[in-house]
């Protein structure tokens, strides 16, 4: 009876929160982490419903801190590819590198792609491959797959569902791929293409399309997520092959696809942006043999790296050794702004002491969480911390 009366008078009261205007809560919700959101969703109907509302995921998402995935091996000759470990670093004021999490794989297991949370590891002698969620400490899914290579990761956006793209066949002009849906376990075929993104290459989601660079052909291959259609562009330079420095894929601060490319040759870095998916517009030049604030100068044996996007508009470079392992410097650059920081990082950083093999962006994302409810495989092979 008691129970009763304090449910009643609860309900009745006016200045809880339940009784806010939606919009008020909707305001509220965005400015939360994703683990207390999904505490949150456990809570009431109301809670429940409103978080998980594709419009406030979506609206979650975009406000969500983007982070930085790289993973880091021993520096041991025999034993190059044993105990390889990811973490996730944020920046603290743009200068100041901050532990979030590590994720301790087992021995064999590298990362390939990534879709906000969700990390697709495989096996280095064989094709098992393994996608983990970061957030809840799972794997959501595990195989193994001889007919073909993993070339997408990514969330289509009515399906509400994470999806992975394989190249499975190659023709004298057109090549076979097949789509596997994560949430119910399934494949099907797609259409042939004549064009193949690159093996071993990150791509860049922006606006329900893919985006590879593709240096050996001069062009930046395009998928479309919705119509499942590829295409190509061409680049407005000389691929990468004859350079030291390389090009990277990020986004522009007006949300356009844009290629970074330093040439260490003729000490240039510059960006292009892609307008109307069609046409290539330079943004800027910077001379990289004059002294610039924030970027330390490379030793001889050193170089200048773009790494990866960081948020809309900013790119993380490094300062390399020859065989790109190991990383002296970390630089947050955002041109248009005419800002360079170099990040602080502490001397025992794994940044410095081992071999970095990957450098992803990561974001945080309710639908990683909410995606997967059901037939989820616990592996205590993987270790978040």
């Amino acid at each position: 009876m008691t129970k009763k009366r304090r449910i009643s008078s609860l309900d009745q009261d006016s200045t809880t929160i339940i009784h806010l205007p939606k919009d008020i809560l909707f305001d509220i919700f965005l400015r939360l982490p994703v683990k207390s959101i999904i505490t949150l969703s456990a809570a009431c109907k109301l809670f429940s419903t409103l978080t998980s509302d594709p419009a406030f995921v979506d609206s979650h998402g975009r406000r969500a801190t983007p982070l930085l995935l790289f993973q880091a091996i021993p520096r041991n000759p025999k034993y190059i590819t044993s105990n390889a470990s990811c973490q996730l670093i944020s920046f603290v004021d743009g200068i100041r590198v901050e532990r979030r999490a590590s994720i301790c794989t087992p021995d064999l297991f590298n990362i390939v792609l990534c879709c906000d949370s969700l990390l697709c590891f495989r096996e280095v002698f064989s094709k098992t491959y393994h996608v983990y969620n970061a957030l809840s400490r799972e794997v959501i899914w595990s195989s193994t797959h001889y007919f073909g290579d993993l070339r997408g990761f990514y969330f289509h956006p009515i399906a509400r569902e994470y999806r992975l793209l394989w190249a499975t066949g190659e023709g004298e002009e057109l090549f076979g791929f097949h789509i596997l849906s994560l949430r119910s376990n399934t494949w099907r075929r797609i259409a042939n293409s004549a064009y193949r993104p690159p093996s071993g290459s990150c791509h860049l989601s922006l606006h329900g399309r893919l985006h590879w660079l593709d240096s050996s052909y001069d062009r930046v291959v395009v998928f479309d997520i919705k119509s499942e259609n590829f295409s190509a562009v061409p680049l407005p330079f000389p691929s990468s092959s004859s350079l030291d420095g390389g090009e990277l894929l990020v986004k522009t601060k007006e949300g356009c696809v844009g290629v970074c490319r330093i040439d260490e040759v003729g000490m240039q870095m510059e960006s292009w942006v892609l307008q109307d998916e069609e046409v290539w517009v330079r943004k800027y030049r910077i001379s990289l043999t004059s002294n610039i604030p924030g970027i330390p100068k490379p030793k001889v044996t050193e170089k200048l790296k773009p790494l990866c996007g960081h948020g809309d508009g900013e790119l993380i470079l490094g300062v390399c050794d020859a065989n790109e392992w190991a990383y002296s410097a970390l630089i947050l650059s955002n041109v248009e702004l005419d800002s360079f920081r170099t990040i602080e990082m502490d001397q025992d950083s794994p940044l410095k002491r081992r071999n970095v093999i990957t450098f992803m962006p990561f974001v945080e994302s309710l639908d990683s969480c909410m995606s997967f409810k059901k037939n989820v495989n616990r592996c205590s092979s993987f270790c978040f911390s």
